[in-house]
């Protein structure tokens, strides 16, 4: 089982600190009707038997999750900053089944297809800079930070290969981590408008 705490709450919203993770129960009322989130930005995952948790895309604010594109009995949540969200009503719109967490498992599904593996990682932070990140000044920037062996999970590779290609670039100046305590990630303009990313 994951590392997550499991919850069945009853109450109509959530609200998650940076790092941490909990698994909902699909038939619970705080998820049956979807979640929207209010604030911050929230890593959505499935659980396996093996207790490996796979990443099937992030939330930020405004965007919702909606069950039936998940149709899974858990759903495993992970604040990447603290986070607020709240259950929709039955006179809410639900969320669309094709935006939000269906969108990035169909793009996520596409870069894990990609070669070679470097392919696949520039492919990765491009997508999340550009769906989840902004330019400034001279870098593209990502409000936070994955480990290198969540990118490695995201990508369909080891950890090993993501801190040596990491490694390789920063060393190259094309991936930077933020100044004075920052969590984000740095990102070059070179790295993320190259058109090596064509398949």
């Amino acid at each position: 089982m994951s590392r997550a705490s499991l919850l069945r709450p009853a109450r109509p919203g959530l609200r998650l600190e940076q790092g941490q993770s909990v698994l909902l129960d699909a038939n619970t009322p705080l998820l049956s009707l979807g979640l929207r989130v209010e604030a911050g930005l929230v890593r959505v995952y499935l659980p396996s038997p093996e207790g490996v948790e796979i990443t099937i895309g992030f939330l930020q604010s405004g965007e919702g999750l909606n069950p039936e594109t998940v149709l899974r009995d858990w759903v495993g949540l992970e604040a990447l900053c603290p986070a607020t969200l709240s259950t929709l009503t039955p006179a809410d719109p639900p969320p669309k089944a094709g935006e939000g967490v269906g969108d990035w498992m169909l793009e996520l599904l596409l870069i894990r297809h990609l070669n070679p593996c470097e392919q696949r990682l520039q492919a990765l932070l491009t997508l999340l800079v550009l769906r989840l990140g902004r330019r400034n000044g001279a870098w593209y920037e990502l409000p936070m930070r994955l480990t290198h062996e969540r990118l490695a999970e995201l990508i369909g590779s080891t950890r090993v290969t993501v801190t040596k290609m990491m490694s390789r670039w920063r060393e190259t100046d094309l991936v930077a981590y933020g100044d004075g305590g920052s969590t984000g990630l740095r990102l070059a303009p070179a790295l993320v408008e190259s058109e090596r990313l064509v398949a």
